[in-house]
């Protein structure tokens, strides 16, 4: 009897202590709606009303890989500025350009930094290209890719670009004679990976030559639908909970991550000069390799 009166007084508290969580869990829902809808800094903004109380509506159009469309529709009904969340605006407008992207040195304030939420959802805590990067990363990274975009690389790249375009059209020549039905996409895809790792790597993939992924392409391709999952967890500040709920996602940015080690090692093994995007890289990599390999060996 003491037994079962004391396992009682033990549902008794946990039943109590549910209630109480949730209780409070509730207050701070409601409490947290209220504070953006009235009292937050962005509560003028125009915007849906599920959007501007809480994220879970645009975190939604994250992880189903439509929150282009979403937005662009929401532009479409309430103009240039558009509150996507309660801590997110979005502009259409080019005037809001150099506000948003452009350096403010000149009125010494810094330009604004950009959210890990969306830059660094993959791999949180590290920049993973120029995009991505910081101020002072970026900077090393913009002087090293200009060579590779210089009038002269540029030129000298005319003809292997041009190599790439007309195997396509011979391809998809050859497919119409034999009326073989083509996914564009996945053709256009092909060609662009061909040519990218043509002008990074010193050597194709050979997608369109063998009408079949590449196992980098695949990993890219394997990886984009579900990552959408993963930034839109960030987005609902479930940082620390995707780690754990999307340890396969994490796995396959890592992999990827590690093929793209492995050909940029490559690239560099081979000690050749080339008027290619990679060329100033190497010729800078001193200012580079330690922002580069730094992620790629987390891999």
């Amino acid at each position: 009897m003491e037994y079962l009166g004391a396992l009682s007084n033990q549902t008794y508290l946990y039943t109590v202590g549910a209630l109480v969580s949730t209780a409070v869990a509730a207050l701070y829902t409601v409490s947290a709606v209220i504070y953006n809808l009235f009292f937050h800094p962005l509560a003028s903004y125009p915007g849906p009303l599920l959007n501007r109380a809480t994220p879970l509506r645009y975190a939604w159009a994250l992880a189903t890989g439509n929150s282009a469309q979403y937005a662009h529709l929401l532009h479409e009904e309430y103009g240039p500025v558009v509150r996507l969340g309660p801590n997110h605006l979005s502009y259409v407008d080019p005037r809001a350009w150099r506000d948003v992207y452009g350096h403010r040195g000149a009125n010494g304030q810094e330009e604004h930094a950009k959210s890990p939420t969306f830059y660094r959802a993959l791999m949180p805590g590290a920049a993973t290209n120029i995009l991505d990067a910081g101020r002072e990363d970026h900077s090393r990274l913009r002087k090293a890719l200009s060579h590779g975009f210089s009038e002269k690389a540029l030129r000298s790249q005319e003809g292997r670009i041009q190599h790439f375009v007309n195997l396509l059209m011979s391809k998809l020549a050859s497919k119409a004679a034999a009326n073989e039905p083509v996914d564009l996409v996945e053709w256009y895809n092909w060609v662009t990976f061909d040519l990218a790792s043509d002008l990074v790597f010193a050597f194709s993939f050979g997608c369109q030559e063998k009408e079949e992924d590449h196992l980098f392409v695949k990993l890219n391709s394997d990886g984009l639908a579900p990552s959408g999952i993963l930034v839109a967890l960030y987005y609902i500040g479930f940082g620390r909970a995707a780690d754990v709920l999307t340890s396969g996602l994490q796995k396959m940015a890592k992999d990827f991550f590690a093929e793209l080690g492995r050909l940029l090692q490559n690239r560099l093994d081979e000690k050749m000069e080339k008027e290619d995007l990679f060329e100033g890289l190497i010729q800078h990599k001193d200012e580079w390799a330690r922002l580069a390999f730094a992620l790629l060996h987390r891999a």
